[in-house]
């Protein structure tokens, strides 16, 4: 009886040593996703700062500077590549 109560109790330890390693791995793979995330949104956030600069030199265009073909041409070509941005 006593070599049972042992054994399981050697069975109790090594499940809960399984466990800890485990809760370590999950643990550290989101402090990986945490810090993966943080760096793309960082950059997105930059890229967005850059979108609202362009966004005022268009308003400010459109409103003020516009006075030919070629300026509506220039205008047109500010946010050709960089409105999908806007959506984050």
């Amino acid at each position: 009886m006593v070599g049972i109560l042992i054994a399981l109790s050697i069975n109790n330890w090594n499940e809960d040593r399984k466990e800890e390693i485990l809760e370590l791995e999950y643990l550290e793979r989101i402090i990986t996703d945490l810090k993966a995330d943080t760096r793309y949104f960082n950059r997105q956030i930059v890229e967005c700062n850059e979108v609202m600069d362009l966004s005022y030199q268009y308003i400010h265009k459109a409103y003020e500077e516009q006075k030919s073909k070629e300026d509506y041409i220039e205008l047109i070509e500010l946010f050709t590549d960089r409105t999908e941005n806007l959506v984050v």
